[in-house]
């Protein structure tokens, strides 16, 4: 008798502390749950948070028409976005970009004038980076232009010249300075190029034939395969100068961007080292 009640007291006793863990089991699963379901929460309203904002820049210590008098200038857009409106003072403008950066900075193109300008730039949809200027004469804000290239990569001196970081069309991925000059109606204009420096170092694949110039089709000298050249010009529409490794020079064209011409081959078939990128 007296050990069917023991059984009985150790059988109950573990029904008892069963429910017990369940119950534990099911308030910390609850709890981990309300807590997870808490930070999905607040991250889905850290995103539509962030979604929401919209950059101003406001700053009211710039003289841009050189009256002495400071001018008030806002700027408002979404990063990211393609549309944004700058006002100084009580003149306002909307404008458009392609994944704007969200700011602006006050530059100084040319440093004897009165003006100082507002350049706001874009990265565009590939990193192809462009920036839009934008000057005030007291009475309207005037578009300057647009260029290529972002406010790190621009070049402003105080000379009166804006250096644009421009993509090349022809051969491979690079960049070359591409100037501008201010006009008399304060515009951005193009000062006509020749060529541009490329500079790129590569190793030749194939053997390739150079011509003396782009208007003699005489052939100057042969790059030899596995011979490291410079490609050092372009007028980044045909023509390209390369030197070797002897100081010798000579050109070669493309058509359809990298289509050597004369030839059945691709750029990338006779050069190595070219840069392929988006």
């Amino acid at each position: 008798m007296d050990n069917n009640m023991l059984v009985k007291k150790i059988f109950l006793a573990y029904i008892i502390g069963l429910i017990l863990l369940t119950g534990c089991a099911s308030r910390e699963y609850l709890t981990s749950t309300k807590t997870n379901q808490k930070i999905k929460s607040e991250a889905q309203t850290k995103i539509q948070n962030i979604s929401d904002i919209e950059t101003w820049q406001q700053t009211d210590n710039i003289d841009l028409d050189g009256d002495e008098i400071k001018d008030k200038i806002l700027f408002k857009c979404q990063p990211g976005s393609n549309d944004f409106t700058l006002k100084v003072n009580n003149v306002s403008t909307s404008g458009k970009g392609e994944n704007l950066d969200g700011n602006f900075v006050i530059v100084n193109i040319d440093k004897t004038d009165k003006f100082n300008e507002i350049a706001i730039s874009e990265s565009g949809p590939s990193s192809d980076e462009q920036t839009a200027f934008y000057c005030y004469d007291g009475q309207e804000l005037i578009f300057m232009g647009k260029v290529q290239g972002s406010n790190n990569s621009i070049k402003i001196l105080g000379d009166g010249k804006v250096i644009a970081n421009k993509r090349g069309q022809i051969l491979q991925t690079w960049f070359y300075e591409e100037p501008y000059n201010l006009s008399k109606l304060h515009k951005l204009e193009k000062i006509p190029q020749d060529l541009y420096k490329m500079n790129s170092k590569v190793k030749m694949k194939e053997e390739l034939r150079l011509l003396q110039s782009r208007t003699d089709k005489n052939f100057s000298i042969t790059l030899q395969k596995g011979e490291e050249v410079i490609i050092l010009l372009s007028d980044d529409k045909h023509w390209c100068l390369v030197e070797n490794s002897k100081g010798k020079k000579g050109w070669f064209a493309v058509d359809n961007y990298d289509q050597i011409r004369g030839t059945n081959w691709k750029a990338s078939e006779v050069f190595e080292g070219l840069c392929y990128a988006d």
